[in-house]
């Protein structure tokens, strides 16, 4: 039985247990990091390869642990153990053996760290494991991209770096802190570098101070950017690291799964706590593989009737011989028991599971808690950010430009005395609040793209964007009103301040105008890829916005009048009703009806094309002017298609 027990320190990389037999006999056990134990070995007990061995299974990815013990005198009772110094009992120990871990990789570990790559972030690792051991595991998932011979470790207290590889001692670099310009020169030459927590430390020590103070930060910022894996780090040095990440102007995403993560979840702009449950993700492991490979034979077996359909023997024999050896895999799996049915079941319990467990200490640090064993939740809060930021800069184009066009509207209207109906802006506030819905729950793809969206809402491509799509509907709406006012009645009573509403030439073509342009808007200020839905995957917003033309265009035509008049629209006049009106107004005798004077360019298409035909050619001008601006220039510069 454990009589007294010396816990895990981050410092100390080891820790110990006095037990007790049946007869009462204490004896000391400890394990912890091979190259920190071997000096409270007894020299005698140590096998000269000690270190060739414990690095040679580091080298491979595997996690080393070395084993001592020592049997303590007869005069050393249970109650005096406790009153005893730890490192009195830690000394002079008998060297037991290695234990070696080999943990497997998450499956989609090295796609998630390949996606977020080939998308522009840069991917480190920051683990309190073995440099050797953490450098090999960072190679199998790829944030390593370089072999050992190329990959360089800062070793003889940060004095030197040196290749991984012993097979070439020539790659050996002096480490120059007066010079930090040749680490980036390092890694332009193909090299990748480690740094352990120790070789940190060492650099740290000529300016005396904490790792988060001032001057270390300001050291560390210089060198941190060029390293790929900090290994043996403690809770401090993680911390120290995303600091000076930050120190130097990086946007840092860290996850982690314990306490020793805490600092550095904190430091991070997004903390992500991982809940580790060895158990569950044994079982969550086993049941995706067991999955993957019915899916497999399924796959195969499919293949087969086809080869057994064409008479192809030998393609037949090859199909058979490949789904004969996973068979055999899926029933040491265990996974042919109750087929997908049964592994999906045992799915859904792992993730049960998961939802049981209890928030440890990085949860409670940490900004976002992922209930998995994944780390694919990092490539989640990614695409899930984009779309948000994208999705938020849309939506504040949309109403920057509409209340620009809105206010312009309103006022050139106002000075005339022409009003809009309340059923015309009940209808124009349904239209707004319906396509603002189908924008919002738009969604992200499931690929991270290397095109990174603005940084920022008020950056100048979109003020830009802006100001030109309000200048282009500004001209449009210009004209409409230039074309309107002759058919305007002067003597409408409508126009008198507070006097009821009664549908006008002008009123009816300015707001078919706005009712366009609030929808052109919408349809070329969503950005879709790459980093939402495209605007024909969104089927709601497109179907919306397609069906709001057919509806405009009925308007405009006059096809089916009692849309217009559900809108409140006035008959659109013909040419000849601008004499009549200038008529009544005193403003044209009859002899002078047959002279009608020079026309503006304006009034000349609305002569020619006609009041509907020119209505038209204006919202679809106003349409294809500003999609094409907006899709060819500015969505270029804010990272859209």
């Amino acid at each position: 039985r454990i009589v007294h027990r010396f816990g895990f320190d981050s410092k100390l990389k080891r820790m110990s247990c006095v037990i007790a037999d049946d007869k009462l006999k204490l004896k000391l056990v400890a394990k912890g990091a091979p190259e920190k134990l071997k000096e409270f070995f007894n020299a005698d007990t140590v096998p000269e390869d000690y270190d060739k061995v414990s690095m040679a299974h580091m080298a491979k990815g595997r996690r080393v642990l070395a084993l001592g013990t020592k049997a303590l005198p007869q005069d050393v009772t249970i109650g005096k153990v406790k009153t005893l110094k730890r490192s009195d009992l830690e000394s002079n120990l008998t060297f037991c053996g290695f234990i070696v871990l080999t943990c497997p990789l998450k499956t989609d570990t090295t796609p998630v760290i390949s996606e977020l790559t080939s998308s522009g972030h840069r991917c480190v690792m920051i683990t309190g494991d073995a440099v050797l051991t953490a450098a090999e595991v960072a190679r199998k998932v790829g944030i390593i991209q370089v072999e050992a011979e190329n990959t360089l470790e800062l070793v003889k207290d940060g004095k030197e770096w040196r290749a991984m590889s012993s097979s070439t001692p020539s790659h050996t670099f002096k480490h120059e802190p007066d010079n930090i310009q040749f680490l980036p020169s390092l890694v332009k030459k193909g090299y990748q570098l480690c740094v352990s927590g120790d070789a940190l430390v060492s650099l740290l020590s000529s300016s005396g101070s904490s790792l988060l103070s001032a001057p270390s930060l300001k050291l560390l910022k210089a060198v941190v950017p060029h390293v790929t894996v900090f290994a043996r780090h403690a809770p401090k040095q993680k911390e120290a690291v995303i600091a000076a990440l930050n120190a130097g102007g990086k946007f840092t995403m860290m996850c982690g799964d314990g306490t020793n993560d805490v600092g550095a979840l904190k430091q991070a702009h997004v903390g992500i706590s991982l809940i580790s449950v060895p158990e569950v993700e044994s079982k969550t492991r086993n049941a995706m593989n067991a999955v993957d490979l019915l899916k497999r034979i399924e796959k195969l077996e499919r293949k087969l009737v086809k080869a057994k359909a064409k008479k192809d023997g030998d393609k037949e024999a090859e199909i058979t011989k490949q789904i004969n050896k996973l068979r055999k895999k899926s029933r040491k799996l265990k996974a042919g028991e109750g087929g997908f049915r049964e592994q999906i079941k045992k799915l859904k319990e792992a993730e049960e599971a998961l939802d049981n467990v209890h928030l440890g200490d990085a949860s409670v640090a940490s900004p976002f808690t992922y209930r998995g064993t994944s780390i694919s939740c990092c490539k989640m809060i990614a695409l899930q950010g984009r779309c948000t930021l994208v999705t938020m800069l849309q939506i504040y184009k949309i109403l920057g430009v509409n209340c620009l066009v809105t206010a312009i509207t309103l006022s050139r209207l106002t000075i005339v005395g022409v009003k809009q109906g309340d059923t015309q802006l009940t209808a124009l506030g349904l239209i707004v609040a319906g396509l603002f819905f189908f924008v919002s729950v738009s969604k992200p793809l499931q690929t991270l793209s290397t095109t990174r969206p603005p940084s920022s809402i008020l950056c100048l491509p979109a003020l830009a964007s802006i100001i030109t799509q309000f200048c282009i509907h500004l001209t449009f709406m210009t004209f409409t009103v230039t074309a309107s006012l002759p058919f305007l009645d002067p003597l409408d009573a409508s126009t008198i301040p507070d006097a009821a509403f009664n549908p006008t030439p002008l009123n009816s073509a300015v707001y078919l105008l706005s009712v366009c342009i609030t929808v052109n808007t919408f349809a070329c200020n969503y950005v879709g890829t790459p980093f939402t839905e495209s605007l024909r995957d969104n089927k709601l917003l497109s179907k919306a916005i397609l069906g709001l033309f057919v509806v405009m265009g009925v308007c405009v035509t006059e096809t089916f009048l009692p849309i217009n008049q559900l809108l409140q629209l006035d008959p659109f006049p013909e040419w000849e009703d601008r004499f009549v009106n200038a008529t009544r107004a005193g403003d044209m005798s009859a002899e002078e009806l047959g002279e009608e004077g020079e026309l503006g360019p304006v009034l000349e298409l609305v002569k020619t094309l006609g009041f509907k035909g020119f209505l038209g050619a204006v919202m679809v001008a106003d349409t294809i002017c500003v999609n094409l601006i907006e899709r060819s220039i500015f969505r270029k510069l804010l990272g859209g298609d």
